[in-house]
């Protein structure tokens, strides 16, 4: 018998989640640990910026766009749809290559919740 799903019963709620067959990607090939760029933010000046401007990002893609130079981070987001469009600049500790970054705001947000 193969099990695909867990049940977790709490009181008022009740979790069902489907678990993931095969083999989990090997994330260590994919994700460099001597990366020479370090950016230090504060996660809360982070994550209001980015609630701010995804008001204005596709709601399709929800993507944003994080633009690292020098001392200075600028999140904007767009929609071309609408055309609208929205974009704040943050100060930080940046060392390393001028870097533009495309991100999913989900993924972003969830990460940001994780580290308090």
């Amino acid at each position: 018998m193969t099990i695909k799903n867990a049940i977790f019963s709490l009181t008022d709620y009740t979790l069902v989640c489907r678990l993931v067959e095969g083999a989990y990607p090997s994330y260590s090939a994919v994700i460099r640990t001597d990366s020479p760029n370090t950016l230090t933010i504060g996660r809360l000046d982070l994550y209001n910026s980015l609630r701010r401007v995804s008001v204005f990002a596709n709601q399709a893609s929800s993507l944003v766009k994080l633009t690292i130079a020098g001392n200075e981070i600028t999140v904007s987001a767009q929609d071309l749809d609408f055309s609208i469009s929205a974009y704040e600049r943050l100060n930080c500790q940046y060392e390393g290559e001028d870097l533009e970054l495309a991100l999913s705001l989900l993924s972003l947000f969830e990460f940001l919740e994780v580290f308090q």
